[in-house]
């Protein structure tokens, strides 16, 4: 399955108990997109979320948060997803989760960059558009290593309150420095 839809709500109502957790993982290569999450509580973090979608992706988003959707979704990667013109590659949320220290660029959908759309709040996130060729300074973006290097100057102690104690690798979040990093890998000089 391409798609991970969280929870359905149940019959005869518009809400959900169900929960999704996903944390340190690697959410890639995904052609009808990679998370669709219709309902529930979630808390999301310390992911790579990269590679998914296509130029035809018929879903609102690559990552899509219906309304009513409650919880976190936080210090995530989202890269090089791809979605039609005017859809939406990087995250479509329709809901009001915590979305802070998250890494959100270089998505790309009919020619245009579509970084975030709708509800949530991403001023704590890096939404900036990037040029599709590792500005970020990604160790590799051909391989899938969405870990951050010493040139990723632009993610690293971005963020003044860690929402998370450690990051995709499980290791400490804050490395030593002022602050959390954007995104789902905390960089730790060798």
């Amino acid at each position: 399955m391409n798609v991970w839809p969280a929870c359905i709500p149940p019959q005869n109502s518009s809400t959900s108990s169900c929960a999704l957790t996903l944390d340190q993982s690697i959410l890639s290569v995904n052609t009808e997109g990679a998370l669709d999450i219709a309902g529930g509580t979630i808390d999301i973090r310390n992911n790579f979320i990269v590679k998914n979608g296509n130029p035809m992706l018929k879903k609102t988003g690559n990552v899509a948060i219906a309304p009513g959707v409650t919880g976190s979704f936080v210090f995530n990667t989202v890269a090089y997803n791809e979605a039609k013109q005017n859809g939406t590659p990087g995250v479509r949320c329709d809901s009001a989760v915590a979305t802070e220290g998250n890494l959100i660029t270089d998505n790309f959908g009919g020619g245009a960059q579509v970084l975030v759309k709708n509800g949530c709040d991403f001023s704590g996130s890096y939404t900036l558009p990037g040029d599709g060729n590792n500005d970020v300074g990604w160790a590799s973006v051909e391989t899938l290593d969405f870990h951050l290097t010493d040139a990723s100057s632009l993610a690293i102690d971005r963020v003044a309150t860690c929402g998370t104690t450690d990051d995709i690798d499980g290791q400490m979040r804050p490395a030593a420095g002022g602050g959390c990093d954007f995104g789902a890998d905390e960089h730790h000089s060798p």
